[in-house]
């Protein structure tokens, strides 16, 4: 309802039926229900096209269908009242006819609604848009009347409060936190990128700052507990992996892709390890056959004792010949014996036969007996 004061007549008129609806279209356009642009207004038509070209040139105002038709058709767009002299509510009857839904023609919105209509937030794009607009319009009435400085300073002062603390404890903590669980691409805040300035205002704030050892084990805790499952399963992975190698490895050994030549950093040739035994065989001491190859003492042993019994080469164990060691014959074992059963001392026989009386007692102990001949000890003649 419009009331409007004519002057010199002294009383005032009650206009009950002053909207109208209209058609903003282009020559081209012939059907009103599907094309142009259909809106009511309770104000002249060149009122409403005047604002309709005002806000379509606003910065504030981006992406509505029927304002880029307007900045990009300008003065061939035609307006025409389709219906006036109409009640409030007969004209937002009328729109809803023409535009029952919304995205007809140009226009975005269904019609017959006062403000937006619930079905044009059910459309992405129109979402989107709002959303946008939203934000940026918040942003910058905080601007106008706030700074990060003075909402940090405010934020710090009811945070001193210890009654405040207390009763804020535990509200948003653990699973009571909207964002408990979600992680990655569930996240909220996934693709969020802040500015330098607010990187700054972040970092500048938590400069100084000690965590206390309680803090510090809560988050150890609560990092293991979220990367337990991500660990146990690469842990499975490594042990699978290394069971398939060993067994592929034991598949190489039994085909023997390692023994020999073929094994790893192998210090000599299977040619050479024929050598080896052969002189082994042969009577050689491991010292000496060490000496002309690139192995120890026990790398001899090892070809001869592992590696030749493999390759047709008898391992025995035996004394080699050398000039350091002293072999004694059976026949000078049986004679060190007798002499000693018929009198002679321990100490003249060691003499004799160059051995020490501890060896010389070793063959009277074991030698002798095994050979029929018996051991007496004889006092007074060589050890006693």
């Amino acid at each position: 309802m419009r009331i409007v004061r004519v002057e010199g007549i002294g009383y005032i008129l009650n206009i009950l039926h002053h909207y109208i609806v209209y058609w903003s279209r282009l020559h081209s356009h012939t059907d009103i229900n599907t094309e142009g642009y259909v809106g009511i207004s309770s104000r002249s038509l060149d009122e409403r096209k005047k604002s309709h070209y005002k806000a379509a040139k606003s910065k504030k105002t981006k992406n509505l269908h029927f304002h880029n038709a307007l900045n990009k058709y300008n003065d061939s767009v035609v307006w025409e009242i389709v219906h006036a002299s109409l009640s409030r509510e007969r004209a937002f009857q009328l729109e809803n006819d023409y535009r029952p839904r919304i995205n007809i023609g140009w226009n975005s919105d269904a019609g017959g609604y006062v403000a937006i209509s619930p079905d044009w937030y059910q459309d992405e794009e129109n979402k989107a848009n709002h959303r946008a607009l939203t934000s940026e319009a918040t942003k910058l009435k905080i601007a106008e009347k706030d700074s990060p400085e003075e909402r940090s300073k405010r934020a710090k002062n009811v945070w001193a409060n210890e009654e405040y603390r207390q009763s804020r404890k535990g509200e948003i903590s653990g699973d009571k936190n909207p964002q408990y669980g979600k992680f990655g691409l569930d996240h909220p805040a996934t693709g969020h990128k802040k500015s330098e300035a607010s990187k700054k205002s972040i970092s500048d704030a938590h400069k100084g700052k000690k965590l206390s050892q309680d803090t510090k084990d809560k988050i150890s805790i609560a990092r293991v507990n979220k990367f337990a499952l991500q660990k146990a399963e690469r842990l499975a992975r490594e042990k699978e992996d290394r069971e398939l190698k060993s067994q592929q490895r034991e598949v190489e050994r039994v085909a023997g892709k390692f023994k020999g030549g073929a094994a790893r950093a192998a210090k000599v040739t299977d040619v050479q390890r024929c050598e080896i035994c052969d002189r082994r065989l042969g009577g050689e001491t491991y010292k000496a056959i060490a000496e002309d190859y690139e192995l120890t003492l026990t790398g001899v042993r090892a070809v001869c004792q592992m590696w030749g019994p493999l390759n047709g080469y008898e391992f025995t164990a035996q004394i080699g010949k050398s000039s350091l060691k002293k072999v004694t014959s059976a026949l000078d074992k049986t004679a060190i014996c007798k002499a000693y059963y018929e009198g002679e001392s321990a100490t003249v026989l060691a003499n004799k036969y160059l051995l020490s009386e501890g060896t010389v007692y070793r063959f009277l102990s074991d030698w002798g007996p095994q050979h029929g001949i018996e051991f007496i000890h004889q006092k007074g003649k060589g050890k006693s």
